[in-house]
């Protein structure tokens, strides 16, 4: 059976903190590591587009990411929000689906404020304008 209470590397926290808190980067992405251990896998800089981020989800493995959102609201106000993504595409292992659905809420709970989850299997899920409209 997939442990559920994998470690979470305190770089994660301390990366989602800076999306959240300081403002200077855009995403994170992070990776389950042996089974065992969630890290921090890539940090998208401030000047990073969404497309920058999606082209960095592998196409055939899960992930987990947060990212801070721009959108405009359906009254015309242009706001951030941040988006947890669980990326788990079609292709990917039934095992490495598991291990990423199992530990999902473990990492999580860690990050106050996260606004929406999305998860996604197709690159359509995650789209910016189907994030856009979740969001509204």
């Amino acid at each position: 059976m997939v442990d559920a209470n994998l470690n979470v590397d305190d770089a994660c926290v301390v990366a989602y903190n800076r999306l959240k808190l300081t403002k200077d980067i855009k995403f994170v992405t992070y990776k389950v590591e042996g089974q065992s251990n969630v890290i921090v896998e890539r940090v998208g800089e401030l000047e990073s587009t969404y497309q920058d981020f999606v082209h960095s989800l592998p196409q055939n493995e899960p992930r987990f990411a947060v990212y801070d959102f721009d959108y405009t609201a359906d009254d015309g106000i242009t706001s951030k929000k941040i988006v947890f993504i669980h990326w788990s595409p079609d292709n990917s292992t039934v095992k490495n689906k598991m291990i990423y659905a199992s530990s999902k809420e473990n990492l999580k709970r860690r990050f106050a404020g996260i606004h929406r989850e999305v998860q996604a299997c197709s690159l359509a899920e995650v789209e910016q304008r189907e994030i856009a409209q979740a969001l509204r």
